[in-house]
């Protein structure tokens, strides 16, 4: 998660991301993090720091 939010922070310079919300999946103990971003801020900007995030939550969740 900080790797996520710093990452994010360096692509927005100037601009603020904002931690709105964390849940924690009571299966797979996966966080989902609801963000708020710039409005300039493409998804197709992002989308592959996201799946990479997931994909090391779900390495996380089957060592646990």
């Amino acid at each position: 998660m900080n790797r996520l939010l710093r990452t994010l922070s360096g692509r927005v310079e100037d601009g603020a991301v904002e931690l709105l919300h964390v849940e924690i999946c009571p299966e797979t103990h996966i966080p989902t993090a609801h963000l708020m971003l710039p409005f300039w801020l493409k998804e197709q900007d992002v989308a592959s720091l996201f799946d990479d995030t997931q994909r090391l939550f779900q390495k996380a969740a089957e060592r646990a």
